[in-house]
């Protein structure tokens, strides 16, 4: 009788773990989604300022370009 309850009970922990696998699974790709959407959108909007600011898009990525310069000299 103790071996069937352990049975029972070893079954009912697999399926909970199964179940709870399966709900991390659906979050993880919607959050996977989200960040993908969230960074095309990002990158649309980048890409639309260059090319509206071309010197000034320009004038910060050599600034930027200087200051990483900067930096890993030191």
């Amino acid at each position: 009788m103790e071996d069937r309850n352990f049975k029972e009970a070893a079954a009912d922990i697999s399926s909970a773990a199964g179940d709870l696998a399966n709900s991390a699974k659906k979050q993880a790709s919607r959050a996977v989604d989200s960040a993908q959407h969230t960074a095309i959108e990002t990158f649309s909007d980048i890409e639309s300022q260059i090319r509206k600011n071309p010197t000034q898009s320009a004038l910060i990525a050599a600034g930027l370009g200087l200051l990483v310069g900067l930096l890993i000299s030191r």
